[in-house]
Order: C-alpha cells, then structure tokens, then sequence
C-alpha cells in the first residue's frame, strides 16, 4: 500500500507538476504576449507622440504667425486710429473754416443785397429824373417849335413891314439902308 499510495502520490505530484508547467507555459505565452502587446502599444504611443510634438510644433508655429500678425493688425489699427484722429481734427478745423466763410458770404451777399438794393432804387431815381428831364426836354423842345413858328411870324411880319415901310418912304422921298 505505501508503493501504491506513494505511486499515487507520485502521479498526483506529476499532474500537479504538468498542470503548474502548462500554467507557467501559459503565463509565459501571456507574457510574451503582453512583452509584444507593450511594444506594440509603445511604438504606437512613440508615433503618436512623435505625430503630436510634430503637430503641436506646426501648431505653435501658425500661432507665433497669428501672433506676429495681430500684433501688426494692432500696431495698424493704432495708426488707424491715430490718423482717424487726425482727419477728424482736420474735418473739426475745415468745419470752422467753412462755417466761417459761409458768415463771411453771408455778410457779403448781405452787402451786395443792400447794395444792390440801393443800386436799384438809385437806378428808379435815375429813370423817373430822366422820365421828367424827357418830359421837360419835350416841353422845351415844343417851346423851341413855338418859338421858331413865332420868330417865322415875326421875321416875316418884318419884313412885310419893311416892304411897307420901303414903299411909304420911297413914296415920300426918305432913302432908306
């Protein structure tokens, strides 16, 4: 019985030496497996690391452009700003002057308003002195007409006259010159 027990025990031992043998067979498969998994997944993370820090880099770089350029944007946008400050300034001063000199061209429409004005009543003044002057002058032109018939008369009335006086005193023997 100890043979046989010891045999059994010994098979029973054997078994358990298979079983642990198969179970380290497995874990060392495992392992190895897992040893291949790690690489995998490390090369894996190695590249996409690799791909990252190269994406990042690219992506560092556009925002040092985007930052270079918005701090051009905003050194334009100051002077933008300055210039607009400067026009408006300007548009303020030529305002003034434009309102200035649309005073100065009113006072003078004003002027040559009133002068004209008083052109305008001197110029009636002038038509109704010479409407009266035409009248006077067409009176004194009708006088002259008169007096010209009346000096016709009178020089003819003379020299009827004469004739008359010639005869008589040649008729009564008074020489005459």
């Amino acid at each position: 019985m100890t043979t046989t027990a010891s045999e059994t025990e010994k098979s029973r031992y054997q078994r358990e030496i298979t079983d642990l043998r198969d179970q380290l067979y497995r874990i060392s498969q495992d392992q190895d497996r897992d040893v291949e998994l790690k690489d995998k997944i490390f090369n894996d993370a190695k590249g996409e690391v690799f791909s990252l820090n190269k994406k990042l880099e690219e992506k560092g770089k556009i925002i040092r452009q985007q930052d270079q350029t918005l701090k051009e944007l905003d050194q334009k946008l100051k002077q933008a700003l300055d210039n607009r400050d400067d026009l408006e300034a300007q548009i303020m001063d030529l305002r003034e002057q434009l309102e200035e000199k649309i005073g100065d061209w009113n006072d003078t429409k004003l002027n040559l308003s009133n002068k004209s004005m008083q052109r305008d009543s001197l110029v009636s003044e002038l038509y109704i002195e010479n409407a009266d002057l035409v009248k006077q002058l067409q009176k004194v032109e009708g006088n002259q007409l008169q007096s010209d018939k009346s000096i016709r008369q009178l020089t003819e009335q003379k020299r009827a006259l004469q004739r008359v006086i010639s005869k008589l005193c040649t008729a009564s023997g008074i020489t005459t010159t």
